[in-house]
């Protein structure tokens, strides 16, 4: 059978987001509600894909069920098709009107109050933009922007592996400083403190997992 007959007649686009919306709440009941299909419905549109792909797409478990190793792989390649369908339409509505259409942004505390200062300046000057914000922290938005969930993210800078597919630029540094009470002892006399001079006062440190938490305790470890 050819490629044409097997493949492009009998794999549509509703049934692929079907697919699609099973794996992310993981039961055909879920699902039946989001999609406003019934559990019949989606159940044959995901055999007829089974059948068309010639593998088992779905296990079904107690618990609901859970993507195949070959329902993952025609799931990532589905989400690719729909982001670029997604872009397509977008770029057709910005060549009619470039200050029309969405933006979705990640970024992390504090960087937020600077991602805001931005958006204010942009939304005066481009008012038929709109902004989806996401607050996560650094991992989660590179694996958004990995899912193409975001279209960029502005967060704290950190290496990218030399063969990725994410590009990342610089746009502003920044240092961090220590704080104390105005009336502390140490500052009486006024000179230019060394970390090292600090070891034995109490600190209030970020939790360990957050990135200023762990930059905090590196660099006391160090001195």
């Amino acid at each position: 059978m050819q490629w044409h007959d097997r493949i492009s007649r009998r794999l549509r686009l509703k049934d692929l987001h079907t697919l699609q919306t099973v794996a992310e709440v993981g039961s055909m009941a879920k699902a039946s509600r989001r999609l406003g299909l019934s559990q019949p419905a989606i159940s044959k549109a995901i055999t007829d894909m089974e059948h068309a792909v010639g593998a088992t797409l779905l296990d079904r478990t107690s618990r609901g069920v859970e993507l195949t190793e070959c329902g993952r792989l025609l799931v990532d390649r589905t989400r690719v098709v729909f982001d670029e369908i997604k872009l397509g339409v977008t770029e057709i509505v910005q060549r009619s009107d470039p200050a029309q259409g969405l933006v979705a942004i990640g970024t992390t505390e504090p960087v937020t109050a600077i991602v805001t200062e931005i958006i204010g300046h942009l939304v005066r000057r481009y008012p038929g933009i709109r902004y989806h914000i996401t607050i996560s922290d650094r991992d989660a938005l590179e694996h958004a922007l990995r899912q193409r969930m975001l279209d960029l993210a502005i967060t704290r800078w950190s290496p990218l592996p030399a063969a990725d597919d994410l590009s990342a630029e610089v746009l502003f540094r920044s240092s961090l400083a220590v704080m104390a009470e105005r009336r502390h002892p140490l500052l009486r006399s006024r000179k230019k403190l060394k970390l090292a001079e600090l070891m034995e006062e109490q600190w209030t440190l970020s939790p360990a997992d957050s990135f200023f938490g762990a930059y905090g305790r590196r660099a006391i470890s160090a001195t």
